[in-house]
């Protein structure tokens, strides 16, 4: 039987490697999923199957990405040692953990408390610098220390709220899997260049809708 470390190299070369990873980190990118334990960020019941292509539930209606998609949309931010992140739908913080990795600092925002607990336990036990996990509502995001270079949302979104907008700096990115109009699922990146916002899809993915970015009903008043 394979042992941990042998399963991430074939995670890496089978599921990854193959795939769009091509910011100017990428290197990074493929070491970290090669070296962080992904099983440690796993539900019990699945640690077994840790590195399987798939989507892994958590509670809440939440999710862990597959590691291909998580790789290719922080490939897509193309995070920077200078990068200030905000990481919202933190989870067991699988992907906060790979992502703080490559900035100055990120903050991991979770709205449940279990899941977050189990995060922290699993980042101090690995010792895990520039990260900070905090609780709180996803669609207000993180104001204490905003503005934020980029923002990486973990889960679907039909609509990016105002407060989260708010709290994106100029030049900074916004990645996410969003609901589209058309009824497509898709990975798209926002950029932020003198208040402009230009949305640019990448390629489809999907996810549940995180809590708060569920789409917007409009009420009709008749007389």
């Amino acid at each position: 039987m394979l042992d941990s470390s042998q399963q991430r190299q074939i995670m890496v070369e089978s599921q990854i490697q193959p795939s769009d990873i091509s910011s100017s980190s990428s290197k990074e990118i493929l070491r970290l999923f090669g070296e962080l334990p992904r099983e440690k960020f796993t539900p019990r019941q699945l640690k077994r199957i840790a590195y399987m292509d798939d989507e892994f539930p958590l509670s809440h209606n939440r999710f862990m990405l597959r590691p291909q998609v998580l790789a290719r949309m922080i490939s897509l931010g193309d995070p920077k040692t200078s990068d200030r992140v905000l990481y919202i739908g933190c989870g067991l913080g699988y992907g906060p953990a790979i992502l703080s990795a490559l900035c100055s600092s990120l903050i991991g925002l979770e709205s449940y408390t279990d899941l977050s607990q189990q995060a922290e336990e699993v980042i101090k036990e690995l010792n895990l610098k520039n990260i900070e996990i905090v609780n709180g509502s996803f669609s207000e995001g993180w104001s204490e220390q905003a503005p934020y270079s980029l923002i990486f949302i973990e889960g679907k979104i039909d609509h990016i709220p105002p407060m989260i907008l708010d709290q994106l700096g100029n030049e900074g990115r916004i990645v996410a899997i969003k609901q589209q109009p058309s009824g497509r699922t898709e990975v798209v990146k926002i950029e932020k260049e003198q208040g402009v916002l230009t949305e640019i899809p990448q390629f489809y993915a999907n996810a549940p809708y995180l809590e708060g970015f569920e789409a917007l009903h409009e009420f009709v008043f008749t007389n």
